[in-house]
């Protein structure tokens, strides 16, 4: 399957020349790898909401981002 993204105008240049332009962009990579990450974000979200401990994400600056905290009753 292609995906395209097309953008189009018209152009009035008067005296019945009037035209329209269109411009397409094969974009079906880029929609490819939208897709993958959208499902690797979908099973990360999912990991994360059913585990019963701390989850933290740190950059290599060592910033720390908490992404679930939770207390287990046992």
């Amino acid at each position: 399957m292609l995906t395209v993204k097309c953008a189009v105008t018209a152009l009035f240049l008067g005296g019945g020349e009037d035209k329209i332009v269109a411009f397409y962009r094969d974009i079906t990579e880029r929609k490819k790898f939208e897709i993958e990450l959208q499902e690797q974000k979908a099973l990360l979200q999912n990991i994360t909401d059913n585990l019963f401990e701390v989850v933290a994400l740190t950059d290599r600056n060592g910033t720390k981002s908490v992404l679930k905290f939770e207390l287990s009753t046992w």
